[in-house]
């Protein structure tokens, strides 16, 4: 029992002759220091503990990336389903109507054209570009002339129009000099009877846009859309 005692003690002189050499060495520079307690990383353990640290370090990386992926998840989901037009009629006349009531006026054109694109369907927008001529909407006027004007600069696949005997007007002046190709077209009995509950005002017409000698000519789906414009005016013929 003495020998035990005795050998503990002489252990213990040893470990503590062992860390004051130690001590001795940091100071004199002979040796690193040990890291605080502080300093010293404890690792995550637990399945709740790797999440904390996750979400602590990346939280912003990763409500960023989240975001992106749902932005670009809804923008091509909206590509996939947005409407491939087939062609697109401006509907331009000094009364104003609502764009459901135009929906008849697009069925009936559907009905008397073909597929350009390819996608298998017949799908022909009805621009709604009507005035009120009320003088207390002259905002909203401006904004349908500025939305005519921005369809005519931009829209290759809008080259028939539908007006009355007073919007025809507009297009009169220097600057659409040329702009249709032949006089108005009056649209038919047969016309007015596929849209009977549109509502729409009486001895409206149509006249085609002219490409030649624009920047349309060599836009091929301009191009397209022309020729088959030009022989859809054929078949609505009184």
């Amino acid at each position: 029992m003495a020998n035990k005692r005795q050998s503990d003690t002489i252990s213990q002189q040893r470990k503590a002759r062992k860390e004051f050499l130690e001590l001795k060495k940091m100071q004199n520079g002979d040796a690193t220091p040990p890291p605080k307690p502080s300093e010293v990383e404890v690792l995550p353990q637990t399945p709740k503990e790797k999440w904390q640290n996750f979400w602590y370090h990346f939280k912003w990386h990763t409500i960023v990336s989240i975001g992106m992926v749902i932005f670009l998840a809804i923008t091509i989901s909206q590509c996939m389903s947005r409407t491939k037009w087939d062609m697109k009629i401006v509907y331009f006349t000094y009364s104003p109507i609502l764009d459901q009531q135009l929906e008849p006026v697009a069925d009936y054109f559907e009905s008397k054209s073909k597929d350009l694109n390819g996608d298998g369907e017949v799908n022909i927008s009805v621009i709604n570009c009507s005035l009120s001529t009320n003088k207390t909407d002259a905002q909203f006027d401006q904004a349908k002339l500025t939305k005519l004007q921005a369809i005519i600069a931009g829209e290759p696949e809008a080259i028939l129009f539908i007006t009355d005997k007073d919007s025809i007007e507009f297009f009169s002046s220097d600057t659409f000099k040329n702009f249709f190709k032949n006089e108005p077209q009056p649209l038919s009995d047969d016309f007015y009877k596929a849209c009977k509950y549109s509502a729409l005002p009486k001895e409206l017409q149509i006249s085609s846009r002219e490409i030649s000698g624009t920047l349309l000519e060599n836009d091929k789906k301009s191009q397209k859309v022309y020729n088959e414009c030009q022989k859809l005016l054929e078949k609505i013929k009184d």
